[in-house]
């Protein structure tokens, strides 16, 4: 989820941030998609630092069970499991206030339902845009605005009522990773906010 932009070094790398509350944040962001995972239960103090994405792709290959990390002076982290070290320099910069991003209104639209369900859904259409909307108590799936050109639909469990047209690649990569999701929709123009039972992560 981290940028391709090389322009944009900030957005290659990945934050890695606690406020000294046993909880460690990983946010990633590409300037369409923002992602955000919380470790709970970590031994840290306040820290904030960019790592790059190399390194986090590279760190689940090396490193087996807990993991400690260390840091220096801020400018290099070293990550271990207590058989591999893995040293790496950070990258410099301040990362974008993500927080800002996330939509913290009421949503006038929740969908809770199958990721994987409404994943095989998703991929029926050959389309770069797909529109949910709520209808007879189901999920409708459609590559149309049109209200009888639905293609699909599926059970959800849902409250209140709206529509969204979201992009089907960003939207398909956000259902892999959950096995359980729910989508949270505050309008039509607004980001849609999407968490989930992680899927395959302990």
């Amino acid at each position: 989820f981290t940028a391709s932009d090389c322009e944009r070094p900030v957005l290659q790398a990945v934050l890695m941030e606690s406020e000294g509350d046993g909880n460690v944040s990983l946010v990633a962001a590409d300037g369409y998609r923002l992602v955000c995972a919380t470790v709970e239960g970590c031994d840290v103090l306040k820290m904030s630092i960019l790592i790059p994405r190399e390194i986090c792709l590279l760190l689940p290959k090396l490193l087996k069970g807990d993991v400690r990390f260390g840091l220096g002076d801020g400018s290099r982290v070293v990550f271990g499991d207590g058989h591999v070290n893995v040293d790496t320099a950070t990258v410099p910069g301040t990362f974008p206030n993500y927080r800002g991003l996330i939509p913290t209104a009421t949503p006038s639209w929740t969908i809770n339902c199958n990721s994987r369900l409404l994943q095989r859904a998703v991929e029926q259409f050959d389309t770069k845009i797909v529109r949910l909307r709520p209808k007879d108590g189901l999920l409708n799936i459609s590559m149309s605005d049109s209200e009888d050109k639905f293609i699909t639909s599926i059970p959800a469990d849902m409250s209140g009522e709206c529509k969204v047209a979201v992009a089907q690649k960003l939207l398909l990569s956000a259902l892999k990773l959950f096995s359980e999701v729910r989508i949270d929709v505050t309008a039509t123009s607004s980001p849609v906010k999407i968490t989930g039972k992680p899927e395959g992560i302990v």
